[in-house]
């Protein structure tokens, strides 16, 4: 199972979405998820809206990526409506092959189908797109108000879409041991990890949790 550093590879809450996170997380050979918007006519790596000239452009991110031969799954959390060209000119640019996109609005999805764009599709415990899934590649399972994540859930899910990434419950504030020991069950199931992801806080935690 392939173990994404929410935000990148940091220690305290200030560090998440910088270079060195991001660069560290790579270079300890995790996926990254990283958060996408617009400022200015460009792409930027900010969870919240930015107005300031220090943003990272997501350029320097790309350019670590294929400059050191990475192969790690990229998680791009859209935060912006309409971004489809310039996002999907500059995977281009880099040559970028192991990516998805995930989180965006419903209309601005349809967008990213277009283009051809590998998207993962939110399944929470208060959402549930059907329709969406059947063009999707992977589903992002995750339990915004209440744990629901069990083993049966795992396993369902990854007869949907190719691949299924599971939200950590520590990202909502919540204990990972049960939701980890269910996921460890789902991966007794023959040829099921290679389907599932985990993104996470601790990704040297996971890592040692599940190997």
């Amino acid at each position: 199972m392939e173990i994404l550093a929410h935000r990148g590879l940091w220690c305290q809450p200030d560090e998440k979405n910088t270079l060195t996170a991001l660069f560290k997380g790579l270079d300890e050979g995790y996926g990254l998820e990283t958060d996408i918007r617009d400022l200015n006519g460009r792409l930027i790596i900010s969870h919240d809206v930015s107005t300031h000239g220090s943003a990272i452009p997501l350029e320097q991110l790309l350019h670590y990526y294929t400059d050191g031969n990475f192969t790690s799954t990229l998680a791009l959390n859209i935060k912006s409506d309409g971004l489809q060209k310039l996002l999907h000119d500059q995977l281009q640019k880099y040559a970028i092959k192991n990516y998805f996109i995930f989180d965006m609005s419903v209309p601005d999805t349809l967008g990213y189908f277009k283009w051809g764009m590998p998207t993962f599709i939110r399944r929470s415990d208060v959402e549930y797109y059907p329709k969406l899934m059947l063009s999707a590649q992977g589903i992002w399972l995750d339990e915004l108000l209440t744990p629901w994540i069990n083993t049966e859930v795992i396993i369902s899910q990854t007869s949907i879409v190719g691949s299924v990434c599971i939200v950590s419950a520590e990202l909502h504030g919540r204990s990972y041991n049960k939701q980890w020991e269910y996921i460890t069950n789902a991966l007794s199931v023959e040829n099921l990890s290679n389907k599932l992801l985990i993104c996470t806080d601790f990704p040297s935690y996971a890592k040692r949790h599940f190997t």
